[in-house]
């Protein structure tokens, strides 16, 4: 379970840097 949790919260954050990034290139 810990690996799980550990692995989404990895997951989240890439995706929150990708869209992030995105968005920077939209403006």
């Amino acid at each position: 379970m810990d690996l799980d949790v550990r692995n989404r919260g990895t997951s989240g954050f890439i995706w929150g840097e990708w869209r992030f990034s995105e968005m920077k290139v939209q403006r």
